[in-house]
Formats: structure tokens, C-alpha cells, sequence
């Protein structure tokens, strides 16, 4: 990948730079600098109904990526892989302004729609509680909803896969892990599978299935509009 980065097309290139200026950024800044806080814990995005929330973090949330945990470097490395490998070549395909307009609404609407989500969630079980008996917060699935933040470029970058699968259907892929081979519209089909299993089981939490979902819903509606496939 190194070796072919200076050969990336302007818009992936700079997109993967920033992603990776900002990741290094929130891992060596000292939280004195910043407040007491790590610089995701003003760039990540929180559920609109709380205070950590603020406007701007539906853009800055996707530029951002987990600086903790088991994941950390796996989420990073996949994301920019995946964006470089896919991105590279839609871009030629579409062109800087149509690649950056894809890129930014499918990662920008998986926020919005996540939030969404979220909110139903909320009014769901506000409508089956009584709220003298319990406070609506306290309950696991709102909790959850609360107390969680959201960063990472997944949403953005699930978009461009789906768009890859739509628009290569019949391109052959071969992938590292597991070591196959197949068609790019049966790897999107296998995707989809796999994040509507873990978002419905919740299996595996803190990993936003949900927003790899809304990523990619949000660039089929384009794509549809677009008539590119």
C-alpha cells in the first residue's frame, strides 16, 4: 500500500491523511491540553439529548477513531485500507466532486440516522414505562443510548463498499482474511448478512452495526438517484 499511496487520487489520499493525522492526534495530545478530556471526547458524537452534544460532531465523529481497547489499531488499519483500496478506484471512476459528495453523505447520514435510531429507541421504551416507577435512563437500552459515543470513518466507508459491490458487481476480489476469493456484489451481500445478525443480536457491543448499516442504506438511496448501476 505504501508504495502505491503516491499514486492515490487526490481526494482518498488527503481523506486517509486526516483520518490519520486526527487518530494520532487524539493518541499522544495530553488531556491537559484539551481540557482533561482526549480529543475524542470532543469530536466523537454523542445522542443529541445530552450535554456532551454538539452540532458539529455529525462531521467531526467520521474523522475520528477508537484510541483504546482490544480494536484499537484494527479499526484504524481497516478503515483506510478499505478506503484506500475501494475508495482509489471509485474515485477515478466518479470523479473528485462526486466521490467527495458520497464519501462525506454516507458518513454524515450514517450519524443522522444512527441518531435516529437511537431516538426511537428512546420514545419506544418512554411510551412503556411509568415514569414514577423508574426513570427512563436507568433502563439498559436507553442507557446504552446516553452514555455511548460514536467515532469512525465505518459508516463512510461501509458506503463505499456497498457502492463498490453496486457498481463491480462482478469483480473479483480476493481477500486476505479469510484467503478467497469471490465476486465484490457477493462480499456486500455477506456484509449486510453479518451487520443485520450482530445489530439484531448485540452481540458484539461497542461496534456500531447500526451505522455500517445506515452508512450503507444512506449510499444505496444515492446511488438510486444517481442511476450508476
Amino acid at each position: 500500500m505504501l508504495g502505491s499511496f503516491k499514486y492515490t487520487p487526490d481526494v482518498v489520499k488527503n481523506l486517509v491523511i486526516i483520518n490519520v493525522l486526527v487518530w494520532l492526534a487524539a493518541m499522544f495530545i495530553p488531556a491537559q491540553v484539551l481540557g482533561g478530556f482526549n480529543l475524542n471526547h470532543w469530536i466523537a458524537i454523542y445522542y443529541w439529548d445530552t450535554a456532551n452534544f454538539a452540532p458539529y460532531q455529525i462531521v467531526t465523529h467520521m474523522f475520528a477513531h477508537a484510541t483504546s481497547g482490544s480494536y484499537v489499531l484494527f479499526h484504524i488499519l481497516f478503515n483506510m485500507y478499505a478506503l484506500w483500496m475501494f475508495g482509489s478506484i471509485l474515485e477515478r471512476t466518479w470523479g473528485a466532486k462526486r466521490f467527495l459528495f458520497y464519501y462525506l453523505a454516507c458518513g454524515i447520514g450514517a450519524g443522522l440516522l444512527t441518531m435516529g435510531i437511537d431516538t426511537a429507541i428512546v420514545q419506544y421504551v418512554a411510551n412503556t414505562i411509568d415514569p414514577t416507577v423508574q426513570q427512563i435512563n436507568t433502563l439498559g437500552p436507553v442507557n446504552n443510548v446516553y452514555f455511548k459515543s460514536m467515532v469512525g470513518a465505518s459508516g463512510a466507508v461501509y458506503g463505499l463498499l456497498l457502492a463498490f459491490g453496486m457498481t463491480f458487481p462482478n469483480m473479483v476480489l480476493r481477500l486476505i482474511f479469510p484467503p478467497v476469493a469471490l465476486k465484490a456484489k457477493y462480499l456486500v451481500m455477506i456484509l449486510i448478512a453479518f451487520e443485520l445478525y450482530m445489530s439484531i443480536s448485540g452481540s458484539a457491543t461497542g461496534i456500531g452495526h447500526v451505522a455500517h448499516l445506515s452508512g450503507m442504506l444512506i449510499g444505496f438511496i444515492i446511488l438510486k438517484t444517481w442511476h450508476k448501476f
